[in-house]
């Protein structure tokens, strides 16, 4: 399947890392039909780049139509449009 950016809703402000422009992490809701390794390829979020920052996190409803789940990710880079994320682990 694809992104479909009406399944990403912003949550809240999390915090500032300082002032100004890219300085407020957001923690985003996901709800979608795809499946984990889906949403965790390559790519799945560059069409919404423009709204996301490294350290904004996303708690995503994967696979709500089959066998329902929830991961949270964090955003690790977006550099040239291209959004890449990595799933939370305890330590």
């Amino acid at each position: 399947m694809s992104f479909k950016s009406n399944g990403l809703n912003k949550i809240n402000e999390i915090g500032s890392v300082g002032f100004g422009k890219g300085s407020v992490r957001n923690k985003y809701g996901y709800v979608t039909v795809d499946d984990a390794a889906a949403v965790e390829a390559n790519g799945y979020f560059n069409s919404v780049a423009d709204r996301l920052s490294v350290g904004d996190q996303i708690d995503a409803s994967l696979d709500v139509d089959a066998t329902a789940s929830l991961k949270c990710y964090v955003v690790t880079s977006v550099t040239g449009g291209v959004v890449q994320i990595a799933a939370q682990t305890t330590a």
